[in-house]
């Protein structure tokens, strides 16, 4: 709830007023309230990130990933197995997308 407020600050900023602070006492109680009543804060916001699931299923269910499923299953069909050689570099496809969010 405090990041989407946040979030919500920033997006709705308003320029902000320069002031000539003196440096021993900074800001003053009223400026820093008007900083923050224009969205000017130190908060961090940030993204939320996927899921292991959304990272699983956006890896997996590519257009490539397709094509290849089907030529497997065509491969096992006609009982070539030998040529179901080409999987282990699929497989290493997806370890090498999926890790990286590990």
């Amino acid at each position: 709830m405090k990041k989407e407020k946040a979030a919500a600050q920033q997006m709705n900023r308003e320029a902000a007023q320069r002031y000539q602070a003196d440096i021993s006492s900074g800001l003053s109680q009223e400026q820093v309230q008007e900083r923050i009543d224009s969205g000017w804060t130190n908060e961090m916001v940030t993204e939320e990130s996927k899921t292991v699931g959304q990272i699983i299923k956006g890896n997996l269910l590519t257009y490539f990933n397709l094509i290849f499923a089907i030529l497997a299953i065509l491969v096992v069909a006609a009982g070539s197995f030998r040529s179901l050689t080409f999987l282990p570099v699929v497989i290493a496809n997806l370890f090498i997308g999926i890790l990286p969010y590990g």
